[in-house]
């Protein structure tokens, strides 16, 4: 009886170090897929795929830009084609990931953009937030704010 009271409360420990082991897991996964999925973007940005962006932003997107200015959907990947600073090619000089159950996702950062106007970095903070759909990572609102 002992014997097996013993191992029964091994099998407890174990399951029980196993599901606090699986959120860090599962969270460290999220981020390598979503700085994959990042660094996707900006290839299909750069190569000009505006099939490829429209698969990657979710139904119902929209962006909110330094000016206050929204841009839904199609809005916001006829931007990225032509080539305005965009956050999707900011880099990453600081960020945060939070995962908000297995689907939902926000990662918040600061980095540079260029000004196309006059050829200066500046400063932004950075805010996505990306949904899982079908299995399939998409972004469904983004947020950026020009430093001061």
């Amino acid at each position: 009886m002992h014997q097996l009271r013993s191992i029964v409360i091994f099998v407890f420990l174990a399951l029980a170090g196993a599901s606090a082991a699986s959120p860090m897991n599962e969270a460290l996964a999220v981020e390598k897929d979503l700085m994959a999925f990042r660094d996707s973007m900006r290839e299909a940005m750069r190569s000009k795929d505006a099939i490829k962006l429209r698969t990657m932003l979710a139904d119902g997107f929209s962006h909110i830009d330094d000016a206050g200015a929204i841009a839904e959907r199609e809005a916001h990947i006829t931007r990225l084609l032509i080539g305005e600073a965009m956050i999707e090619e900011a880099g990453v000089a600081e960020w945060r990931l939070r995962p908000h159950g297995r689907d939902t996702a926000i990662l918040t950062g600061r980095g540079k953009l260029t000004d196309k106007a006059d050829g200066r970095p500046y400063d932004v903070r950075w805010t996505q937030v990306f949904v899982r759909e079908v299995g399939v990572w998409r972004i469904a609102a983004s947020q950026v704010t020009r430093l001061r």
